[in-house]
């Protein structure tokens, strides 16, 4: 298994989004992120106001995959809701 490296800009997004929700839990399923990881990133930006990148090369998505993933969560949480 290969260790995955996010970028700065995603983090601080991913940190923000849970700092809005509430929850690491599916924040971190959403993601496909550890939700230990994620609260460590939470904390880091919380001490910091920051969160630094992982080493390597970055890990990001695209605008075009972040509005598919965020429709296709809506229409989960739609059908989950029903």
């Amino acid at each position: 298994m290969t260790r995955r490296n996010y970028s700065a800009d995603f983090k601080l997004q991913v940190v923000h989004e849970v700092l809005e929700t509430g929850n690491n839990a599916v924040v971190a399923r959403k993601h496909d992120i550890n939700a230990n990881m994620l609260a460590r990133w939470v904390r880091q930006y919380k001490a910091n106001h920051e969160v630094t990148a992982s080493r390597g090369k970055p890990n990001q998505m695209t605008k075009e995959e972040q509005q598919k993933i965020m429709q296709e969560y809506t229409e989960i949480s739609t059908e989950n809701e029903q």
